[in-house]
């Protein structure tokens, strides 16, 4: 990727990585529950991990390829699960979000998050 261009991350348990890998693709709870599902870049990282996932030791952020998707990608002001509002300092910042299924061969990489 060119330095202008932010990595797409997708932050994903070790054994639903291995799941999706069998399946074909990634179809998280968000999906179905908001049409979409959640994705952040380097910048945005350690904040999401921090916020939805402290004290997990299973996860990897998968980077995925935007060409690859087959489906849109939008950027996007946060959307949390628990239907909280954003920040003024969140509603500035704009996360990608994939509407529909990320297939397994659009990811690039998988990388331990410790």
């Amino acid at each position: 990727m060119s330095a202008d261009v932010p990595r797409i991350l997708h932050l994903i348990a070790e054994t639903d990585w291995e799941a999706a890998q069998s399946s074909g693709a990634i179809a998280p709870a968000s999906l179905e529950e908001e049409g979409f599902v959640h994705c952040c870049t380097d910048v945005q990282l350690l904040g999401v991990v921090e916020r939805f996932y402290a004290g997990r030791t299973d996860l990897l952020a998968l980077e995925i390829v935007p060409a690859l998707l087959g489906v849109e990608l939008r950027w996007e002001a946060p959307s949390h699960p628990d239907g909280s509002t954003n920040t003024a300092a969140e509603a500035a910042q704009l996360f990608p979000h994939v509407y529909g299924p990320i297939p397994s061969a659009a990811v690039a990489a998988a990388h331990r998050i410790t």
